[in-house]
């Protein structure tokens, strides 16, 4: 049973008791993220996320570590394009410490300049650390120049370049515009008192500002491009980006299907064909990316480079029998089957609990139930799917990045064949 309350400040609280739970698992979602920057700030959400580890009013960093080893070290964060999340998973008795720290460390950290500069090196590794990544260059690359011009566009890090500039203000100043009761979520699941979590919650947050100055981008215009990277090494890794349902639109339950039966399972068509029957790659997989404004499809490859010309039209002949034939109504049975029970599956961790119920108070307003959102699955018809797929699975409409040993493909061939895509009438 899944309650939603809200402090005095109006903060929404979203309470899940799970039967059989033995710990609570919690999250403290604030609205922001890479999206929220503008070209100059770039990085400040991200920077602050580490900041907040580094020392309050009450505690410094070292104490804040030891006092997260006692509750079980399982409090972190991270930062997306649109939030930063805070999160943690203790015993039912260690939650008041655990949020008292959390909030102390939300609205009380002192950005110590000396910290922030030692900081901004940690960040500049991490930085390091993904540039190291092909797939997650592959990936960055295109949500880069797809939404150019856009901040749902920008690298959550911020480049290296940025982070350096960023100033102790800086990150003050967003924070104060974005760490608001009206941009904040708390989602809590697991063995759950509800008077009694809401009892702890309220002196911990009611008193927080009820608004700020929240940067609000406007909807980004899908850019197609074409991007090759020479990287030193020995594969090439590839990324299809098409243009997408956002994360609230109706069309969002037949594209997770659409992931499934395309990339995201071992009996999809593309793990099927490409590297069962054909031996071509070791890795490809298909994935959603969607926002509250924007949305992608990705489709990501990593092979040798003489295997790259022909697993890049293996994956364009995929597309275009889908657009062609589309699938059945057996096919998508069994796609709404197997659906059910990752739902299922997935509901039986707490973690996965908290997640689903902030994603969906924050993009639709509501909570929606394991039941529920098994209905709207249920809901997607034969007509609904395969309208999908000739809707967002467009070659006219899609972008490709290349990193990797780049030399050795015929990078010009492949764009020639992109740049005179056209999708079936």
């Amino acid at each position: 049973m899944t309650a939603i309350h809200r402090l005095t400040n109006n903060i929404p609280v979203i309470i899940e008791n799970l039967p059989g739970a033995r710990s609570i698992t919690f999250g403290v979602y604030v609205g922001s993220g890479s999206q929220n920057e503008t070209a100059l700030n770039n990085g400040a959400a991200h920077a602050i996320e580490h900041m907040l580890f580094k020392g309050t009013d009450k505690y410094s960093a070292g104490q804040l570590a030891d006092i997260m080893t006692e509750l079980g070290g399982g409090i972190n964060a991270y930062t997306s394009k649109e939030n930063t999340v805070f999160y943690g998973k203790v015993l039912p008795e260690d939650f008041e410490r655990a949020l008292s720290i959390m909030s102390d460390m939300l609205f009380n950290s002192v950005f110590d300049p000396k910290e922030f500069s030692k900081e901004k090196g940690v960040i500049i590794d991490e930085i390091d650390s993904y540039d190291d990544s092909a797939e997650d260059m592959c990936h960055e690359l295109l949500q880069k120049r797809v939404w150019k011009d856009n901040p749902l566009g920008f690298i959550i890090s911020g480049s290296k370049s940025n982070v350096k500039k960023l100033t102790r203000q800086q990150l003050v100043d967003f924070k104060e515009a974005n760490y608001t009761a009206d941009n904040i979520l708390i989602s809590v699941a697991g063995k759950c008192d509800e008077a009694q979590i809401m009892s702890v919650l309220e002196p911990l947050f009611a008193a927080l500002p009820g608004s700020g100055r929240k940067l609000i981008p406007g909807r980004p215009e899908f850019n197609r491009c074409f991007i090759s990277k020479y990287k030193d090494m020995e594969q090439v890794h590839l990324n299809i980006a098409f243009d997408n349902v956002r994360s609230s639109d109706e069309d969002r339950y037949a594209m997770y299907m659409i992931n499934s039966m395309l990339g995201g399972n071992l009996n999809s068509r593309l793990f099927q064909k490409v590297r069962e029957e054909n031996g071509l790659t070791y890795s490809i997989y298909s994935y959603n990316s969607m926002c509250d404004l924007a949305g992608l499809f990705h489709i990501y490859a990593s092979m040798s480079a003489a295997q790259t010309e022909r697993v890049y039209e293996l994956i364009f002949d995929i597309i275009d029998e889908l657009n062609e034939k589309g699938i059945d109504g057996d096919e998508l049975f069994r796609l709404k089957k197997q659906t059910k029970i990752e739902l299922v599956l997935g509901s039986e961790a707490a973690s996965n609990t908290v997640l689903n119920n902030a994603k969906t108070f924050l993009s639709t307003g509501s909570v929606i139930s394991l039941d529920e959102a098994v209905e709207h699955y249920n809901a997607v018809t034969l007509e609904q799917f395969n309208r999908c797929i000739r809707t967002y699975l467009r070659k006219d409409k899609c972008s490709v990045c290349l990193v990797g040993n780049v030399k050795d493909v015929p990078v010009s061939k492949l764009k020639g064949h992109w740049s005179n895509s056209q999708s079936p009438a």
